[in-house]
């Protein structure tokens, strides 16, 4: 009953996949190309291209693939429950267990929304502790001996990271209510999503010209055509920190600059990159932002994430310092004053995608569960960025570090630099965030032959070429 009155509050939970999915691709593809002419030749001065423009924009909006809904009234969906308890190996991790029992079930995710339950052995001494029936376990084991898992899935093309927390707070809510842990609270119905997406595609669709100042959050940005303009070849790898650079970043945030963890991670990035590239006092970030500012978008299941730029600027990058940088990037991210990016631009920025994890904030002492990330399977891959990073949270103190990628241009060795210059900014944002960015203590010795973190060999004994700094950068 919870999950059923789940579906039946979030819309995008009702969707029903029709036959012009496959066209929704090609429309996006449409939109970038009339969005670079839009940003070449548009004006709104001019009526010949203002009828122009009315034109094109109807013509595309008429052959937008439509999103078919089940009205709420049929909103039912089975849970799906793992027939028996599974049973983890000694020593093992339920957390990273957990996913195994899911892996069939998993292979035949249901369109667009799925959610099953599954009952795993905590007890300790699994040795000789035999698989039940699911049904069973209640009676047969003390609640401390059995962990549930919720596992919900939903199709990315509705749904974002940020969706989570109104996802698993509704159904935990619901659940309470169903079995009377929780007196039932009615709240207002969210707002329609489909709704507010359908508003952010129609003034996309008008072209975005050079006079225009679209609103930074509810502004559509087509980039599929820009983002194969940037298409090189590039280099991936993941980058492992210890547990005590975790405590330096925790330690950071809290004690030193006095910020979120997310501007903490951002100025450490930075940093690195103004020690690699050091006469480039400009760096342009490209965000994954969760644009949910409107009245009751936070509480919405659906995909409002968009790309946003975020200039920062140091000015002279010899005397500017880390506690600058965080500054600068603090600001732009309490009042929200990034931007659209423009045509072509994306290809020359910085890219940065971080997923926080909603950690022990859900409902009835649930918590969430993060799944450590695979290593890449090659170390080779398409760039569409000068540099592309992804960040996970796994626990409160615990993140997956993994470079997408980086332009292979740089050179193979890269991303060694990088990340030992990472390591160096988590250090001094804790012990000195007013000392300059690029230190002259910081040169290592020519004797060792390693790249020091400005960016400049002190060998030229052969070997990989210094990495070059990214045009615009």
């Amino acid at each position: 009953r919870a999950v059923d009155r789940l579906v039946a509050r979030h819309s995008a939970l009702r969707t029903v996949e029709s036959p012009d999915e496959p066209l929704r691709e090609a429309m996006d593809r449409a939109a970038a190309v009339w969005q670079v002419a839009a940003s070449a030749w548009g004006s709104r001065s001019s009526r010949v291209w203002n009828a122009c423009s009315a034109a094109a924009s109807s013509g595309l909006y008429a052959c937008w693939p439509r999103t078919v809904m089940r009205p709420a009234s049929m909103a039912q969906l089975r849970l799906r429950l793992v027939e028996e308890m599974a049973v983890p190996p000694e020593g093992t991790n339920p957390d990273d267990f957990v996913y195994s029992p899911l892996s069939p079930f998993r292979r035949e995710h249901r369109w667009p929304f799925d959610i099953f339950v599954v009952a795993v052995y905590i007890g300790g001494g699994s040795e000789g502790v035999q698989a039940v029936p699911v049904r069973e376990v209640a009676e047969r084991f003390p609640a401390e001996k059995v962990a549930w898992y919720v596992y919900t899935g939903v199709t990315h093309a509705y749904s974002d990271g940020a969706s989570g927390q109104a996802l698993l707070g509704d159904l935990l809510r619901f659940y309470a209510e169903e079995a009377g842990v929780a007196a039932p609270a009615p709240g207002p119905p969210p707002l329609e999503q489909f709704a507010v997406l359908q508003r952010r595609l129609r003034r996309s669709l008008r072209g975005r010209v050079a006079e225009d100042d679209p609103e930074p959050n509810e502004d559509v940005y087509h980039e599929i055509a820009c983002e194969d303009w940037g298409r090189r070849p590039g280099t991936q790898m993941r980058v492992y920190l210890e547990d005590s650079m975790f405590r330096a970043l925790r330690y950071a945030a809290d004690d030193v600059l006095g910020c979120s963890i997310d501007v903490v991670w951002l100025t450490a990035i930075l940093g690195a990159m103004y020690r690699l590239f050091p006469d480039r006092p400009r760096i342009h970030l490209i965000l994954k932002c969760g644009c949910r500012d409107g009245p009751g978008e936070a509480e919405m299941v659906g995909f409002l994430s968009e790309q946003r730029v975020c200039e920062v600027d140091v000015g002279c990058p010899a005397r500017a310092t880390l506690l600058d940088v965080a500054c600068k990037i603090d600001a732009v991210r309490r009042s929200r004053t990034w931007r659209a990016p423009v045509p072509y631009e994306a290809g020359l920025c910085v890219y940065v995608n971080i997923v926080s994890s909603m950690l022990d904030r859900l409902p009835l002492g649930c918590r969430h569960v993060m799944k450590e990330m695979a290593e890449p399977t090659s170390s080779w891959s398409e760039a569409y960025h000068m540099l592309n990073l992804r960040l996970d949270q796994r626990t409160a103190l615990e993140w997956d570090f993994r470079i997408f990628h980086w332009d292979a241009h740089w050179g193979w060795q890269w991303g060694e630099y990088f990340a030992a210059a990472l390591g160096a900014v988590i250090g001094d944002l804790c012990q000195e965030p007013t000392a300059p960015i690029n230190p002259p203590r910081r040169q290592p010795a020519a004797a060792n032959g390693d790249a020091p973190i400005g960016g400049k060999r002190s060998s030229d004994s052969g070997g990989d070429p210094e990495p070059k700094a990214p045009r615009n950068a």
